[in-house]
């Protein structure tokens, strides 16, 4: 599939998988311990609660696909939406306009001279979670958090000195 989507060849995606699972030690034991628990159709739940039963057909690796899935975006998305709400009630009074959540992102506007509020957003979108990993092992997780200010779309150049440019 990486060879396909990437359009390289099978030994150079091979070679990135096996990169990525080394980089990432944990994922390996994570994969079947999710297999698991959809086999015995038992819910997975993301770190802040949200659960989800697979009723797919466990054995089929569409099912584990959305498994494996759903963990990860799900918390992401549940991040997001409580940053969103924290962000609406502390700045919408102050100043900074909500205009859509894009994904993973809040588009908003604020006054050009109160960056204030722009960095007081930032500290809002940062919120630390308490992650349980498959061995009963708790830490705390925090997604860091970016922004980019321009007056358009594009990212800032030569021929667009307006567009995006990351604080």
């Amino acid at each position: 599939g990486i060879s396909m989507i990437a359009h390289i060849p099978l030994k150079e995606a091979k070679r990135a998988y096996e990169n990525y699972m080394s980089e990432f030690d944990r994922i390996p034991a994570w994969q079947p311990w999710v297999r698991n628990e959809i086999a015995e159709h038992r819910p997975l739940t993301n770190p802040l609660g949200r659960e989800v039963t697979l009723f797919g057909r466990p054995w089929d690796p569409h099912t584990a696909k959305q498994g494996f899935a759903f963990l990860p975006s799900s918390t992401l998305a549940d991040i997001e939406d409580l940053a969103l709400v924290r962000v609406w009630d502390e700045l919408e009074v102050e100043g900074l306009e909500l205009l859509a959540q894009v994904h993973d992102a809040l588009l908003h506007q604020f006054p050009e001279d109160r960056m204030d509020l722009e960095m007081r957003m930032l500290e809002l979108m940062s919120i630390p979670v308490p992650v349980t990993d498959i061995y009963g092992i708790t830490r705390l997780m925090r997604i860091g958090v970016e922004a980019a200010i321009g007056r358009n779309w594009g990212h800032a150049s030569d021929n667009n000195p307006n567009g995006l440019k990351e604080i």
